[in-house]
Parts: C-alpha cells; sequence; structure tokens
C-alpha cells in the first residue's frame, strides 16, 4: 500500500494497516476506533478465498 500511496503522489497522513480474517461485511463506510481514536477505511486489500486475509488502510478520521 505504501508503494502505491508513494506511486500515485498522494499526501496520506495519520494512517495505520491492519490485518483481519476476510470478511465480505467489512466496507470502506465503517469506521473503526483503535485506542480511542476513529478511523475510515482507505483501502481494503482483499483476498477472496477460503482461510484468506485482509489488509486495511486506516486514516485517522477528523470529527466525521
Amino acid at each position: 500500500m505504501a508503494q502505491a500511496v508513494t506511486l500515485l503522489g498522494l499526501n496520506i497522513e495519520n494512517t495505520r494497516e491492519i490485518v483481519i480474517r476476510h470478511n465480505d461485511k467489512v466496507t470502506s463506510e465503517q469506521l473503526v476506533h483503535l485506542d480511542d481514536t476513529e478511523y475510515k477505511i482507505i483501502n481494503i486489500d482483499s483476498d477472496k478465498g477460503v482461510n484468506t486475509f485482509d489488509v486495511i488502510t486506516l486514516q485517522e478520521s477528523k470529527g466525521l
């Protein structure tokens, strides 16, 4: 993800990446709460299949 952001020239700050077991119910319209901070999902890198994982990129939400 970091390489993709760099290649696109995007200025993305205050991000975290988490890994979860693949779940079709997780969408980019959801918010995530970690360590008393709210994040919006800005990217989901999914593997479809049995026993796979998703890498989810989160960006700190500013009052959303």
